[in-house]
């Protein structure tokens, strides 16, 4: 049972760990378009791959949206970021994947 109790554990922390990995993605991602720092999508996409790449993590396998708006005459960049994670042992009766996503829009600047 302590076995069962500390793999658990681990993969419900490696799940929080994600998950927070992927919302930084996306802010890291939207805060590099609003600053000038990336100029592209694909400048862009590279932020926020950077910023999910993590111990356990693969950020080649997320998936970066990179849109762009304007709303009366103001521009905003939204970074929509999915990740899908994996436990580390096929648990009977439990998802065995869980996908984030996560997405921020920011204004940019005139």
């Amino acid at each position: 049972i302590l076995v069962f109790g500390l793999i658990g554990g681990s993969d419900m922390a490696r799940a929080y760990a994600a998950q927070l990995s992927t919302q930084n993605a996306a802010r890291a991602g939207a805060e590099a378009a609003v600053l000038g720092v990336a100029t592209t999508d694909a400048q862009i996409t590279t932020y926020a791959r950077a910023e999910l790449a993590g111990p356990g993590l693969n950020a080649s396998a997320a998936t970066v949206t990179v849109t762009n708006s304007t709303v009366s005459g103001v521009n905003y960049v939204t970074v929509r970021v999915r990740y899908t994670w994996n436990t580390l042992v096929p648990w009977p009766l439990v998802p065995n994947t869980v996908t984030f996503d996560r997405s921020i829009q920011m204004r940019k600047s005139t």
